[in-house]
């Protein structure tokens, strides 16, 4: 378990699109020294009374900076590989998109 401050801390704006729910944002809090997987649980939690059924895990997709190209995010990854800094907050970082089939 990783150790927290509020510098660690950061905000992330999430958009989740499928469709039954074409266009659902919303924002997470998490600090940069966990790993990716901490983001998809709580998309999990999040999303659940949005979807029929609750999928197992979820493809996250890191847009922001628009300077990058898009990328999957990795649940084994650090979120600060993917935002070293604080975000822009008026952006959206995270594009998350339900399994298309069984991996």
């Amino acid at each position: 378990m990783s150790t927290t401050d509020n510098s660690d801390i950061i905000s992330l704006n999430l958009r989740f699109r499928n469709s039954q729910n074409r266009n659902v944002i919303f924002v997470i809090e998490v600090s940069k020294n966990d790993l990716v997987s901490v983001i998809a649980d709580r998309v999990r939690g999040i999303l659940a009374p949005h979807l029929p059924v609750r999928p197992h895990n979820f493809h996250l997709q890191q847009i922001y900076p628009t300077s990058i190209q898009r990328r999957r995010m990795q649940p084994e990854n650090m979120i600060s590989d993917y935002f070293p800094e604080n975000p822009d907050e008026d952006m959206i970082h995270i594009f998350v998109y339900p399994p298309l089939s069984p991996e």
